[in-house]
């Protein structure tokens, strides 16, 4: 089992686009199992801090991805975007981490667009409950964040 969760929104209203595939071959070359990590879905602030802190909990997670479309203050829920009420601000989502057992997890990678600038993660690791803090510090595309996941 790799010690890792992804955690991912729905990146547009249309189509079935996901990481998901990319960490199952990950899990496939490292373990033999393609399904040897953990894997939700969140839509909001609110399914986010339900999930975060629950999986931070199992002793066999150690590192957290989160998979959303971003922008250097927040990240999105469900196909998100500004005007969908779906943005959750880098406060709020420091908070959601603020609930992670300290110790629980070592890291936490953000495959969201810009969101992994030096202000974001300096403002995440402020009281940080993790060990790093790494992700695009600009905008990618989908495709190409993806591949850099790999």
């Amino acid at each position: 089992m790799l010690d890792l969760a992804v955690v991912e929104s729905r990146w547009w209203d249309e189509g079935n686009q996901s990481v998901r595939g990319v960490f199952e071959l990950i899990a496939a070359d490292r373990t033999g199992n393609p399904h040897a990590y953990h894997y939700e879905m969140f839509n909001n602030a609110a399914s986010l801090r339900e999930i975060v802190p629950r999986v931070a909990k199992k002793k066999d997670i150690r590192n957290l991805v989160i998979a959303a479309h971003g922008d250097e203050d927040g990240i999105y829920g469900a196909a998100g975007g500004i005007r969908d009420g779906n943005r959750i601000s880098r406060a709020v989502f420091r908070n959601i981490l603020e609930d992670i057992p300290r110790g629980s997890l070592d890291g936490l990678y953000l495959g969201t667009c810009a969101t992994a600038n030096d202000d974001t993660i300096e403002f995440l690791m402020d009281g940080a409950r993790v060990r790093w803090v790494a992700g695009y510090s600009g905008v990618t595309g989908w495709l190409e964040g993806t591949f850099l996941d790999l």
